[in-house]
């Protein structure tokens, strides 16, 4: 499932569901994830609906670029 080059971004922020509060580090790889539509309906048939917010403004986030090693 993980993409075979290990590049990601990595972020301070929040979760994206209400109350869109608690401090999360994010990680996100460089390289996309590649989904069927197939995955992407079974995901959000487990996803309760509205329970998500937009992408948000950089603001003063410092974003890092790093590689996991294997």
């Amino acid at each position: 499932m993980f993409p075979l080059e290990k590049n990601y971004y990595t972020y301070s922020g929040s979760l994206t569901t209400p109350p869109c509060s608690e401090n999360v580090n994010w990680i996100v790889f460089k390289e996309p994830i590649i989904l069927s539509v197939e995955e992407v309906l079974k995901l959000k048939e487990n996803m309760p609906a509205n329970n998500y917010r937009d992408e948000q403004p950089l603001n003063d986030r410092v974003v890092l670029s790093n590689k996991l090693l294997q």
